[in-house]
């Protein structure tokens, strides 16, 4: 898909732009309506659980974006990424008849401004990674990031700060 056609798909659906791997958008496909991935969806992305899981089993890189969910209030946005030794997946409410709409768009520019460094620092440091980057910013589901390696249970991090701040604020330090 192209760039263009992303980002107007985004604004006519009232959604904000999120950083876009460049990369990987020649490999992304609409699946249904605004539910875009580099590969078939397998499962609901708006169960994460399921698709952290199926995440972990794909070695190759891996993108999808858009709106998933059910009945009139259990919507969300999902932005999950698996590249560059980093897996990250975010998911918030989005589109239910209950969300103030200009509030939780508010809320993913937040996301999207710090987001944007992560995947700066991840680009130039993935190299440097000793193993892979876990990041999860859910409302709906526990949220915390880490480092796992190979087939290990992850190693999380946590302070107050919220968790995309928290991973902004590690990657600026030295590996």
């Amino acid at each position: 898909m192209l760039e263009q056609d992303i980002r107007t798909l985004l604004t006519q659906a009232g959604l904000p732009v999120p950083p876009l791997p460049r990369q990987l958008l020649p490999k992304l496909n609409e699946h249904d309506n605004l539910m875009l991935s580099t590969q078939p969806l397998i499962s609901s992305p708006y169960d994460l659980p399921q698709y952290l899981t199926e995440l972990s089993a794909i070695d190759d890189d891996f993108f999808a974006l858009g709106q998933a969910g059910y009945g009139i209030n259990n919507w969300v946005f999902y932005y999950y990424l698996k590249w560059n030794k980093c897996t990250l997946a975010i998911q918030i409410p989005w589109g239910g008849a209950l969300l103030e709409p200009n509030l939780a768009k508010k809320q993913l520019e937040a996301r999207f401004s710090i987001l944007k460094d992560i995947l700066s620092q991840v680009h130039k440091k993935h190299l440097a990674f000793e193993a892979q980057l876990i990041v999860i910013d859910s409302t709906l589901y526990p949220q915390g990031w880490g480092w796992q390696h190979s087939d290990s249970v992850p190693t999380w991090y946590e302070n107050n700060l919220p968790v995309l701040e928290q991973v902004q604020q590690a990657l600026t330090q030295p590996l």
